[in-house]
């Protein structure tokens, strides 16, 4: 609850910063407003990714979320070092055409899937 505050404040206090600055008593908050539903609709489509994030967890997967802003070298170096028998990548180009990458450590083998069998390929993988 205390996000969704936050995220009205934010969006508030900075629609209330352009219309003090732009001069025109508070005409420039409905564009404000339909840019922001913009960039908000097309975070949700790309970010869909904490979905597997919970849903493994609430099937008592151990899951990693690695949502640090680094390179994705770093993170996939420190996911062999940790010893993450499988990585579920999911890229720009790769979501774009609805797919993600699933990688087998254990095999050392690579594949792009559908994002819709995500979940099935990856619990298939886990139970063999």
């Amino acid at each position: 609850m205390l996000k969704w505050f936050l995220i009205v404040f934010i969006i508030v206090g900075i629609t209330n910063a352009v219309n003090l600055t732009d001069g025109l008593d508070g005409l420039v908050a409905g564009s404000s407003a339909v840019s922001f539903g913009a960039i908000l609709i097309i975070a949700f489509w790309i970010f869909r990714h904490p979905d597997y994030y919970s849903n493994f967890m609430s099937q008592n997967i151990d899951t990693l979320f690695d949502d640090r802003d680094c390179s994705i070298g770093k993170k996939l170096s420190d996911n062999d070092l940790i010893g993450t028998p499988f990585q579920i990548v999911i890229g720009k180009r790769d979501i774009s055409q609805g797919l993600v990458e699933v990688k087998d450590r254990l095999l050392d083998t690579s594949e792009k899937i559908k994002i819709e069998d995500v979940k099935r390929v990856v619990l298939q993988k886990l139970n063999s």
